[in-house]
């Protein structure tokens, strides 16, 4: 065989070559706040799935790649995030972090035939729009659940004070309908995006002598509610919901995030999935994961399951798989209901610096 027959052949043997890994490859189209105000739910997410996708792309049927884009939790670069991705042929995508973006992205990926899985996005009406699968429960399980609170607790009178966005006003609405039929007194106010002073809202609680304030929002926000009901000498208990979990809100608020209450996805310390990702994350990063860390590395857990235990790679495969079958998950054995993760939510509490569970 003469030289320039010998380069073809090689050449012709690297495009095949090639050719088979993309055909054997599934891409993955992530959308995520990874920089802007609620860049910590993004980057935690991206955290469980960056250790997720290496994991399980071991021993695969499919060689998977994440291809990342950042929604900056604004829905006109997630809707341009889902055009660029899927000019790239991509199917399946996982996101985003925020109710809001959420509502935006999904149906444009229903109609171009795609699978959406969200990892910790909550909002009631995600689930409006098929082959959208939440790993998160609800907003109005979380609601509930503090209600649930409420009246163990024997309070009679409680503050809504919410954020005037999406996510804020569907838990408010949810909580405030739900509560009154309950006879328990409510009063409520909301709040604008990005507002930095709530002395005047917080004094308007306190003339009504409530001493529980439900507080539907990001941790931004939340983070200065805290710090200024305590410079007003406040004695006020204060409820979030998992908009309200990071760390950052403890950076925040310093020592008026003590004792304050919030709702977040239930996390099974003894869970086989927990065990071996905590393991995984621990020889990384040196510390133990947060729950949007995990819920993460569970979204691609889950996803990757319904891919390599699907007949082909065509959508309604992977949506019947998904719908019909059992996953390892945070809180053991997971079914989905209607699309949705079939789970309850956790109190968590601030003690120390650390959110730490009020149950097992």
């Amino acid at each position: 065989m003469d030289m320039k027959k010998r380069i073809l052949f090689f050449a012709v043997s690297l495009l095949l070559l090639v050719s088979c890994k993309e055909d054997n490859q599934v891409k993955i189209g992530v959308i995520l706040p990874l920089t802007g105000d609620v860049a910590t739910y993004g980057t935690s997410v991206k955290e469980g799935l960056d250790i997720a996708v290496e994991e399980f792309s071991e021993n695969s049927k499919y060689k998977y790649k994440l291809i990342y884009q950042d929604s900056k939790a604004q829905k006109n670069p997630a809707i341009n995030a889902v055009e660029f991705l899927s000019g790239q042929g991509i199917k399946f995508f996982i996101g985003d972090a925020t109710s809001t973006v959420t509502y935006a992205i999904g149906p444009k990926i229903n109609s171009i035939g795609g699978l959406l899985v969200v990892p910790i996005a909550t909002g009631d009406d995600i689930l409006k729009t098929p082959n959208v699968f939440m790993i998160s429960p609800r907003n109005e399980k979380q609601t509930w659940k503090i209600i649930d609170f409420i009246r163990n607790e024997n309070i009679n009178k409680v503050g809504c004070l919410f954020k005037q966005n999406e996510y804020g006003v569907n838990i408010a609405n949810t909580f405030l309908d739900s509560i009154s039929t309950l006879g328990i007194e409510t009063y409520s106010q909301a709040y604008q995006e990005g507002q930095n002073e709530f002395r005047s809202l917080l004094r308007k609680f306190e003339e009504r002598e409530i001493q529980t304030i439900f507080v539907p929002g990001n941790y931004e926000e939340t983070a200065l509610i805290l710090k200024q009901s305590q410079e007003l000498a406040q004695n006020i208990t204060f409820i979030g919901t998992d908009g309200c979990y990071s760390p950052d809100l403890i950076k925040l608020a310093g020592s008026a995030s003590e004792s304050f209450l919030l709702t977040m996805m239930p996390l099974k310390k003894d869970s086989e999935l927990y065990v071996k990702f905590a393991s995984l994350y621990k020889d990384k990063h040196g510390k133990e994961p947060d729950v949007f860390t995990c819920y993460g590395y569970e979204t691609f857990s889950i996803l990757f399951n319904a891919i390599e235990n699907s007949s082909t790679l065509d959508i309604n495969n992977v949506v019947s798989y998904l719908e019909n079958n059992s996953f390892n998950s945070l809180t053991n054995t997971l079914k989905f209901k209607n699309r949705e993760a079939d789970r309850e939510y956790q109190i968590y509490k601030i003690e120390n610096s650390n959110f730490v569970p009020t149950e097992k």
